[in-house]
C-alpha cells in the first residue's frame, strides 16, 4: 500500500489537460501560498528558499506522480524530458557536463 496522498483535482493526473513542457507557469495558488507563508515567517523566509517552495509546488502541480527530468533556472523550473523513455535518452544521450543540474525522478 502506497503512503503517497496525491491531489486527483490538479493537473498532474488529468490526462485531458496538456502538460507544459520547458519553463512552467507558476499556478496563481502557488504565489498566494508562498506570499501568505512569508508573511507569517518574513524573518526567516529568504528569496531563495521561495524559489526552492515556488519550483517545487509548480512541478508537483503539473507533473506529480510522472517520471521527468528538470533545471532549476533563475526563471523557474524548466522541464527537459517527460517519461521513462525521454528521461533515459536524455540523460544517455548527454555528457556529464551537459546533465550538470539536471535532477531527475517523480517530484
Amino acid at each position: 500500500m502506497s503512503s503517497e496522498i496525491y491531489d486527483l483535482s490538479q493537473p498532474a493526473h488529468d490526462p485531458n489537460i496538456p502538460k507544459p513542457r520547458g519553463l512552467l507557469p507558476v499556478p496563481p495558488w502557488v504565489e498566494e501560498a508562498i506570499a501568505q507563508d512569508r508573511a507569517g515567517m518574513e524573518q526567516y523566509y529568504t528569496d531563495e528558499y521561495a524559489q526552492k517552495c515556488r519550483n517545487y509546488m509548480t512541478l508537483r502541480y503539473w507533473y506529480e506522480g510522472h517520471q521527468i527530468a528538470w533545471r532549476e533556472t533563475p526563471a523557474g523550473v524548466e522541464v527537459l524530458a517527460v517519461g521513462w523513455d525521454e528521461v533515459s535518452k536524455l540523460l544517455r544521450e548527454n555528457s556529464a557536463e551537459q546533465r550538470s543540474g539536471i535532477r531527475s525522478g517523480e517530484p
